[in-house]
């Protein structure tokens, strides 16, 4: 049997793998040379809201310490992470007033003043000073203006830059997924933000159904499991239902996927009911039965797919 998941089973909850509104706890998993930099956030509902999403995407983030940095301050919650996954985070942390921004992760910014800051700026607006002087002024005052030229870019060099507190919590490692399935939950991702608001919703529900399947059908303490994991019938029916939802939305076919996501509804359903059996024949018939209606499901997503190119 395959395993979804190399961490420990997540079961049911692999559905979060595939949230429109941007909040799985997997979010941040991808890597990239990006960082997420919050505040300050001075309204306590906004900034416990900010904190509880960031909580849930990263581990071993320290909340007290959030709360305190963020009420007049800045920080950086997380660094390594792909952009386009960071500006996604920016885009939902955004109605909290969050600040939220997307830095590059070797960025020198906010840095303290130092010795060697002082120099260079002094060295920089003292030359200038003179500089200038050298072209406007008679020499007797040359000197005099350097120096004050040179005192003016120690004292500017040295003013203290914004304080940014350094949280970097970690992200949860992304699920274990079937390799042919690596890339799909980034790929949804994208397309829901890029769709309308009820053609998302209907991507969202078949996605979210696919991927409950395969994450019952790959943990071992799961019943579901004994039907063969996410090799079974039941499993790579799960598989073609997501990757047809996905070419579908990307038709922009919304019929299709309406008709599709009203489906999967009572699929869901159905499901739960057979779950409820306790005869091992009905059992079976109910699970065969479960795996037709998602192969006529992917048949027509399929079919709406061939005729919308």
């Amino acid at each position: 049997m395959k395993l979804v998941l190399g961490t420990g089973p997540v079961g049911g909850r692999l559905e979060e793998l595939i949230r429109r509104d941007g909040r799985s706890p997997w979010a941040l998993s991808k890597a990239g040379d990006s960082a997420l930099i919050l505040g300050p956030i001075p309204d306590r509902q906004f900034r416990a809201d900010a904190i509880e999403v960031l909580s849930q995407m990263l581990v071993a983030f320290d909340n007290d310490r959030a709360d305190a940095s963020l009420r007049d301050g800045m920080a950086r919650v997380v660094t390594g992470v792909d952009t386009a996954v960071a500006e996604r985070l920016v885009a939902v942390l955004g109605p909290l007033k969050s600040n939220a921004k997307v830095v590059s992760a070797s960025s020198p910014s906010f840095a303290s003043s130092n010795p060697a800051r002082l120099l260079r700026g002094a060295l920089m607006m003292g030359g200038g000073a003179t500089l200038a002087a050298y072209l406007f002024v008679e020499p007797m005052t040359l000197a005099i203006i350097a120096v004050l030229g040179g005192l003016a870019g120690a004292v500017t060099a040295g003013r203290p830059q914004t304080k940014l507190a350094l949280l970097d919590g970690t992200p949860r490692s992304a699920p274990d997924l079937p390799p042919e399935l690596h890339e799909l939950p980034e790929l949804i991702a994208q397309s829901l933000a890029e769709m309308t608001e009820s053609a998302a919703s209907a991507l969202e529900k078949i996605e979210r159904f696919a991927f409950y399947l395969l994450g019952r059908l790959s943990d071992p303490a799961d019943l579901l499991s004994v039907l063969g994991g996410t090799d079974s019938e039941l499993g790579l029916s799960a598989v073609a239902l997501a990757k047809a939802g996905l070419d579908t939305a990307r038709k922009g076919n919304t019929n299709a996927l309406k008709t599709a996501a009203m489906r999967v509804i009572d699929l869901r359903a159905a499901l739960a009911a057979t779950e409820q059996l306790t005869d091992g024949g009905e059992i079976n018939a109910g699970i065969d039965s479960l795996v037709e209606s998602l192969k006529n499901t992917v048949s027509v997503l399929k079919e709406c797919t061939e005729q919308s190119s």
